[in-house]
């Protein structure tokens, strides 16, 4: 509904099979570039429903999900895995930065114990299952 919205659909009295039909048109039919962005998707009975078809391919589609999806050609994914712990307390450390040893410094009162960045940032990684996105989240919080 908020898609609709936003792209200037009048949505009251209509029925979500409706809105998903008039949304997926008007993406099919618009020269103008946009992304959608299909997160942790689960089933490509999600992807058929709501993916527009055809048209002046203006747009891309990006879909993230754990286990390659039946339907989808090999040449057409990207496999990606979750971080090493090194890699996620580097990425917390690089987009975190001050911000983030200024925080253990405030918890923990000194920086004085050694690697307390690498330990805390390591059980926070650990916690988000070293995930990239969450991660990012979690850094620009």
């Amino acid at each position: 509904r908020e898609l609709a919205v936003d792209s200037g659909l009048a949505v009251r009295d209509m029925h979500n099979e409706e809105i998903i039909r008039e949304v997926r048109a008007r993406l099919y039919r618009t020269r103008c570039p946009w992304l959608m962005v299909y997160d942790n998707v689960e089933s490509s009975a999600v992807l058929d429903a709501y993916i527009p078809r055809g048209g002046y391919a203006a747009g891309h589609i990006l879909v993230t999900c754990r286990a390659a999806l039946p339907g989808v050609a090999p040449d057409r994914r990207v496999a990606l895995d979750c971080f090493s712990r090194q890699e996620s307390v580097d990425f917390l450390m690089r987009k975190a930065g001050s911000a983030f040893s200024g925080r253990l410094v405030e918890e923990r009162g000194s920086r004085d114990e050694g690697n307390q960045d690498d330990d805390i940032g390591g059980q926070l990684a650990d916690a988000l299952g070293h995930l990239p996105l969450a991660l990012a989240l979690a850094a620009s919080y």
